[in-house]
């Protein structure tokens, strides 16, 4: 194929004091119910779309399929927050911890304490996120967030979450295992093998003209195509001295290079 001598290109696509806590019904709720996130109520199916389009905007949430968010949102919960009301304290830890939240309407205050007093140190409001690195992690609330004017939430608590990014796990996998069946280079790995290398594969997204690989680079990583279409250019200099560019190859599904 000549790829160590070619360039890649993909072809295919403030301050203020703080409002009287509530964790004492929190924690009663949540001996009753275990899952945070039933604390409230289902998530209507037309708010599915702008929920998705806020996790996307997270790195953390925008490396998963479309589907996947979109599976998420059909699973978070809705929440009133009254004005005044902090729904996150700083230095929460625990259940206090287990979900993080997505403004549907309204306007938050974010606080820290600084020298005996809670600073305004961002606002969130429609459509942003946050309580996400304690949802993730379970550590402790970096910060106090409180409802400047009654608002409204979605909720994400952490066992839907971890079960729904198990399920993807599971679900990639078992892809990737049926995909790497159909690559030749591949075909005499005993099954054990596949799913070695099932388990090494780290999937990456490239949009059309992003150069893959480039002609003189020294190579580290070696490439399937699981979707799409790539062009193989050759750089060289012709008879007249100029730099040209040369299409040597065209790869689709199930190719590979950098070998």
């Amino acid at each position: 194929m000549g790829n160590s001598k070619s360039s890649l290109h993909c072809a295919k696509s403030k301050s203020v004091s703080e409002a009287p806590t509530r964790m004492k019904g929190i924690t009663e709720r949540f001996g009753r119910q275990t899952q945070a996130e039933l604390y409230g109520r289902p998530a209507k199916p037309e708010d599915a779309a702008a929920i998705e389009a806020a996790l996307a905007k997270l790195t953390i949430f925008a490396k998963l399929e479309q589907n996947r968010r979109q599976e998420l949102a059909k699973n978070m919960h809705e929440r009133d927050v009254p004005a005044g009301e902090a729904i996150i304290r700083q230095g929460d830890k625990g259940v206090a911890t287990d979900e993080m939240y997505v403004v549907k309407s309204g306007h938050f205050e974010v606080l820290e304490a600084r020298h005996g007093s809670m600073m305004l140190v961002n606002q969130k409001n429609e459509g942003d996120v946050f309580g996400e690195l304690s949802l993730m992690y379970s550590t402790p609330r970096t910060a106090t967030v409180q409802a400047s004017r009654d608002s409204v939430v979605w909720v994400l608590g952490r066992t839907t979450f971890r079960q729904l990014m198990q399920k993807q796990h599971q679900l990639v996998f078992s892809q990737r295992e049926i995909f790497l069946n159909s690559v030749p280079i591949l075909s005499s790995l005993d099954k054990e093998e596949r799913l070695k290398v099932a388990e090494t594969l780290e999937e990456k997204i490239y949009l059309p003209g992003t150069t893959v690989m480039k002609q003189g680079e020294i190579g580290d990583t070696f490439y399937i195509i699981m979707e799409g279409e790539a062009d193989v250019m050759l750089t060289k200099t012709d008879d007249n001295g100029r730099v040209v560019h040369e299409k040597v190859n065209h790869l689709f599904r199930s190719d590979f290079f950098g070998e």
